[in-house]
């Protein structure tokens, strides 16, 4: 029996090639499609090294001041009272924004009040510099090296693959050793290999530093582990971009109760004094905020910004949310439309057998059977055109640092999802002709 189903599916398929294409460009392109979208997004929010414990972190993204003054605003009232006008005169007090400030943080305000032992909530915390780079030549070669200056926590917070040697301790940062750890990739390109690369040395910033660990670079867009070289965070002279408490500074910690570290942030920035105005580039700074994002709010602020982590969460949700509806209902109305008319089309046919005898309930597993086979032919296809994109992709880096992987669970449930749209796409109409009556099926043209 099901060796006839599936000639029969054959046959079927065959007959109109027409239909059969535009269905199965329907079902591929939507499944590629979908799974290029669950790709991106469980390599940019999911849980990847050096990201493995994402959703602990908390951003230290930006200081923001301000100089907030209050201006009182009199409004003059008139009122006859025993035939005479009085004159009442009320007031109210507003603020007025005359200077707002927004930066990074400089490095002792950030071990001053946001240290291990003043935020009891985490687990550990790490500083580092914001954004840096540096020009460095070899071999005839000009190379413009994204940098990061980190502490010895880094390596704790971000779970880096350790391919090579070591990455930084204790020593190293109280030192300002001239040390680096670099990236394979930068290994690759600029040594030719990474195999014997710790003990060599890179010539930076006009000085000989010695590579002394190899890390797997992260396929992930993220400020805050997307480097080609580490440094110690001490090499750095702190003064140089100083402004009261602003500078080129950021911080990062893990917390296993992320709720309650971003209200301890909070509450310790309500502590904070303010420093004179000779200290803060003239501005009587009396406002204070630390905006601090949680992963999601990080990566959702990419595309919906907003300091209101429920308004840019939210956002984000429904229209990705939308877009992947979206995708799935416009191929089910495609197939459904195109099953009607492919069953019609066999109305003549399904008379006939059930003119001989064909019972109702193999006729209408016949022709859901039909359909899966469309389905999973279209699924392989989609399969097939997704791991295509993907090397594209990642090979021409259009997504710059991300590099998307195919995922065997991404892929089981849309495949899975595909059984199901071939099921539901084909069992209203197929129920329909096979109920319909003897008569009413051969008379259909």
């Amino acid at each position: 029996m099901n060796r006839s189903y599936i000639k029969m599916a054959w046959r079927v398929l065959r007959r109109n090639p027409f239909f059969t294409g535009i269905s199965l460009f329907g079902i591929s392109f939507t499944l590629a499609v979908l799974m290029l979208m669950v790709a991106y997004l469980n390599n940019q929010f999911g849980a990847n090294t050096p990201l493995s414990h994402a959703d602990d972190l908390i951003y230290f993204r930006q200081l923001e001041q301000k100089q907030v003054n209050q201006d009182t605003i009199w409004s003059v009232d008139s009122s006859l009272v025993n035939g005479l006008w009085v004159l009442d005169s009320t007031y109210q007090n507003v603020d007025n924004n005359n200077w707002t400030s927004r930066s990074g943080f400089h490095i002792d305000f950030l071990a001053q009040f946001f240290s291990k032992e003043k935020l009891t909530t985490v687990e550990t915390i790490t500083y580092m510099s914001g954004w840096g780079s540096y020009d460095v030549f070899h071999n005839n070669k000009k190379y413009q090296l994204s940098a990061k200056h980190i502490d010895e926590k880094y390596f704790e917070v971000f779970d880096f693959k350790i391919l090579q040697g070591r990455v930084f301790n204790k020593a190293d940062i109280d030192q300002a050793a001239l040390h680096v750890v670099i990236t394979d990739a930068l290994g690759r390109d600029y040594f030719g290999s990474i195999d014997d690369v710790v003990g060599k040395i890179m010539h930076v910033d006009h000085k000989d530093f010695m590579v002394i660990g190899i890390i797997s670079k992260a396929n992930v867009n993220n400020s805050y582990i997307d480097s080609d070289i580490f440094m110690p965070i001490s090499y750095l002279n702190p003064d140089e971009d100083r402004n009261g408490y602003f500078g080129g500074y950021a911080a990062v910690a893990k917390s296993k109760d992320v709720e309650a570290t971003l209200e301890e942030i909070k509450k310790i920035t309500a502590t904070i004094p303010f420093l004179d105005p000779s200290q803060s580039n003239g501005a009587n700074f009396n406002r204070m905020r630390v905006i601090v994002y949680d992963h999601l709010h990080l990566n959702t602020n990419d595309f919906f910004y907003s300091d209101d982590p429920k308004e840019s969460k939210g956002w984000f949700k429904w229209i990705v949310g939308g877009i992947i509806l979206l995708f799935c209902l416009v191929p089910l109305l495609n197939l459904i439309n195109l099953n009607v008319s492919r069953i019609l089309d066999r109305s003549s046919e399904i008379g006939v057998r059930k003119a001989f005898g064909a019972h109702a309930s193999h006729i209408l597993v016949q022709i859901i059977f039909e359909n899966v086979v469309l389905t999973l032919l279209g699924g392989i296809i989609g399969a097939l055109l997704a791991l295509l994109l993907m090397y594209l992709i990642n090979k021409n880096a259009w997504l710059e640092e991300l590099k998307l992987g195919f995922n065997l669970s991404v892929f089981m449930i849309s495949f899975l999802l595909v059984i199901f749209f071939g099921i539901l796409s084909g069992i209203l109409p197929a129920y329909k002709i096979a109920k319909s009556h003897i008569v009413h099926a051969l008379k259909y043209k």
